[in-house]
């Protein structure tokens, strides 16, 4: 078995414990850029090729999305144009494939996205190619085998067991897609393991589930039935499967080349146990479809089949988001990050909990308005619905711990968990489905995720977080979610509409009352600042793409403005708050010296490597979330951000400053924190047109006109100096001599921090800057206790 890392202890011990610095999260000069990902709680490293926690949750939700709409779409066409029984059908040899696929990977979906991340964190590239090729080519060599025999078995298990005769030629079409349902696994999980959800989320969420869907839709129009259904799942296995190969191989052959080590034994034992204990987990999913065929008529099948999607559906979330959690989970462990694992644990939790939440009120308030989407016929599923949606609810909880245990090396004691579920759902459903029918399968379901999801909690409490997940969020999102509930109920007993109708005014009721509950209360201060930062950067692009909206957008603006009303002296402009001024007055100096070659590549060279490329991917990449999408987007981004510099360039020297395009200011008041930095005096900061600010400043001009600015009362404070200074390396006399140009009266030269505090023009600034972040890294002499030496 692979070597585990020691079990983490309480945060206060962690660091020391582990050997890690407790400042272990902050950016360095020539290490990976750390990303703020506050709305998922965390902090991730950024890697070449690989995407932020944040922007792979928001992709795999989208991907969650478009598949389970997918899917809900096909049982919703085919409930509505076949009826129940070919429904039932198809759910059998649906769920049949799932069990058969699961048997087939051997374990190696989980075991590729943490042996490939494990891999990538100890930069071991032979062992990480290795891994992929046992991990890709001992699955489906399996799933060959097993479809030749699934086919072969056709006749007797369609006969026999499942009583419909025609379903021999379906299942033979079925055996066929599995090699490459398993190569779709398998590979996607892979590509999982390089930190990006955006092979997972294109492919596995996107691309086969609409080509299913698309088959599907043919085959019920063309009157193909059952065997249509069956070809569409061939169809769009093959394209998911070849397209997942394809994405692997491509980010395996851009790693540095050389030979490769196949860690076998490693692999193979940590494969098994997540083989048993992943078959345990759908084995949940699936057995009670598959009992019900035996045991129940089609018809009842296709009813259980439509409650158990329309619950589903409400848990869409959760995959994708732990699918994202699950390498930078193994990655953190392996480096020994486990404040990192918290984290994203609990970011995790809070989102699927929430996100979860919300259908769920909506099916809990309006079910038969849910189930009536599917036709007239399905309203004895009613009891399921709500049955089953007990459990969902636990499930959205839960289901993050799974992923964790998995990760961290404890799949062996996730095994044992599941399979013990997995025998009580069997029991269970024995045990309940004669006397009760599909609810009774419900009631199994619902008991076998609620009992193991609160073990798996306490476990995960035990061994990492040494916390219930259960927090002032949650609690917030279940009185929404209350809330919510009680206005539709209210709502639908007052009022008389068709289902559907129903459904509509309840979803509509939840949509607004839900969010706006949960984003006023219930957020943690860093998704607190990742909804303000979403809110203006969606503001920017809707005011960029709609020339309406932006044109009644600086209408707002103007109005709202105050004219100056004093000349503001450009050094305290800056300092010392906007070092990132000067880092765009590079890209100025660069084409007054090269007017020659504006908009060449030469030129886009040079700036990449200027002041400006570094303040664009330390500020500007971070700033509009951008770090999760490809190099090449943010290089076209970025050529274009020079080529409106060059050519605000070109018209400054041709025409000076223009004041009807004046820069935007706003006022910091004394003792206000910006970036945890306050003053005893009041400041002006730059809040929009710095680029013209730059070439005032380049100008020579010492002072900002009154004509020249307007200022914004609610103009966003920001404090990016220190950003800029890690970005470039700087030394403390080249960061100290900014900070001077504000804070120190004019032309006086400070080399050292403990200089800067002694030449203060105001000296009751000086114990704010004693409360700085800078009063740590440059202790002053003052602040040195004898006998010690300052670092």
């Amino acid at each position: 078995m692979e070597r585990q890392p020691a079990l983490p202890v309480p945060r206060s011990e962690r660091h020391a414990r582990l050997g890690l610095p407790h400042a272990g999260r902050q950016r360095q000069l020539g290490h990976p850029v750390v990303v703020d990902d506050g709305a998922l709680g965390d902090q991730v490293t950024k890697q070449p090729g690989t995407g932020s926690l944040a922007v792979d949750g928001r992709r795999s939700i989208v991907g969650a999305v478009i598949s389970n709409a997918a899917t809900l779409l096909v049982a919703l066409l085919v409930a509505r144009l076949s009826g129940e029984a070919l429904l039932g059908a198809f759910a059998i040899l649906f769920a049949l494939r799932a069990i058969i696929a699961l048997v087939c990977g051997l374990g190696m979906r989980i075991a590729m996205t943490k042996f490939v991340a494990a891999s990538r964190a100890r930069s071991d590239h032979a062992g990480l190619r290795g891994a992929a090729r046992i991990g890709v080519g001992a699955p489906v060599a399996t799933a060959v085998v097993a479809g030749a025999v699934l086919a072969l078995l056709a006749p007797v298990l369609s006969e026999d067991v499942f009583g419909l005769p025609s379903m021999t030629g379906p299942m033979r079409v079925v055996a066929l897609s599995l090699p490459f349902a398993v190569l779709q696994d398998v590979t996607l999980a892979g590509t999982q393991g390089f930190q990006s959800m955006r092979a997972f989320a294109r492919i596995g969420m996107i691309v086969e589930p609409l080509c299913r869907l698309g088959f599907a839709a043919l085959s019920l129009v063309a009157g193909w039935g059952l065997m249509g259904l069956a070809g569409s799942l061939l169809a769009a296995s093959t394209i998911g499967g070849l397209a997942g190969a394809a994405a692997l191989a491509r980010r395996v052959r851009a790693l540095p080349a050389g030979p490769s080590s196949y860690p076998w034994r490693a692999l193979a034992g940590f494969a098994g146990v997540s083989w048993v204990a992943s078959m345990a987990t759908q084995g949940i999913l699936w057995v009670d479809v598959v009992l019900l065929g035996a045991l129940v008529a089609a018809e009842d099948v296709g009813v259980y089949q439509v409650a158990t999607r329309a619950v589903l559906a409400c848990m869409i979330v959760i995959t994708p988001l732990t699918a994202a959690m699950a390498p930078r989970i193994a990655h953190y462990w392996e480096t020994r990050e486990v404040d990192r694992v918290s984290d994203s644990y609990g970011g995790v939790v809070r989102w699927t909990w929430r996100l979860s939440i919300v259908p769920l009120t909506l099916v809990f308030a309006a079910p038969a308005a849910v189930l009536a989407i599917f036709g007239s016929g399905f309203h004895e599923g009613v009891a399921v619905v709500l049955i089953l949606s007990g459990g969902a609810l636990v499930e959205s909880l839960a289901a993050p711990s799974a992923v964790l245990l998995n990760q961290i090396g404890r799949n062996r004691l996730n095994m044992v968990i599941n399979l013990s579920a997995l025998v009580g759902n069997i029991v269970l459903n024995l045990a309940l489905i004669p006397p009760f029918g599909i609810a009774g399968a419900a009631v199994a379901w619902t008991l076998t995720l609620l009992v193991p999801g609160l073990v798996r909690i306490a476990v995960a409490r035990r061994l990492v977080t040494h916390e219930w997940p259960l927090r002032r969020p949650h609690l917030v999102s279940i009185a929404a979610a209350a809330v919510a509930f009680l206005l539709v109920r209210a709502l639908l007993w007052a009022t008389d509409l068709p289902d559907l109708l129903d459904l509509v005014v309840a979803g509509l009721v939840v949509v607004l009352v839900y969010p706006a509950i949960v984003l006023r209360a219930g957020l943690v201060p860093a998704e607190r600042k990742a909804v303000r930062s979403a809110a203006v950067r969606a503001r920017r692009e809707l005011s960029v793409r709609v020339p309406v909206l932006r044109r009644w957008v600086n209408r707002w603006r103007v109005r709202r403005l105050r004219p100056g009303t004093e000349r503001i002296p450009v050094d305290r402009l800056l300092s010392p708050h906007r070092a990132d001024i000067l880092a765009r007055m590079s890209i100025f100096d660069l084409a007054a010296d090269h007017r020659d070659i504006l908009d060449t590549e030469e030129f886009f060279e040079l700036a990449t490597r200027s002041p400006y490329g570094v303040w664009f991917r330390t500020i500007v990449v971070p700033g509009l979330g951008l770090a999760g999408v490809s190099e090449q987007e943010q290089d076209t981004l970025f050529r274009q951000a020079v080529s409106r510099a060059t050519h605000l360039f070109e018209s400054f020297e041709a025409r000076g400053f223009d004041n009807q395009h004046p820069i935007t200011v706003a006022r910091v008041p004394a003792d206000t924190l910006v970036g945890g930095r306050s003053l005893a005096e009041d400041r002006w900061v730059p809040v929009d047109g710095n680029h013209r600010l730059a070439l005032l400043v380049r100008s020579g001009q010492s002072h900002i006109e009154v004509d020249q600015y307007v200022v914004d009362p609610d103009g966003d404070r920001r404090h990016n100096t220190a950003t800029m200074r890690d970005a470039l390396g700087q030394s403390e006399a080249e960061a100290v001599a900014f900070l001077a140009r504000g804070l120190c009266p004019p032309g006086r030269v400070v080399t050292t921090w403990s200089e800067l505090l002694d030449e203060l023009a105001l000296p009751a600034n000086r114990a704010h800057l004693e409360q700085w972040p800078e009063a740590r890294l440059w202790p002053s002499d003052a602040a040195v206790p004898a006998g010690s030496v300052s670092p």
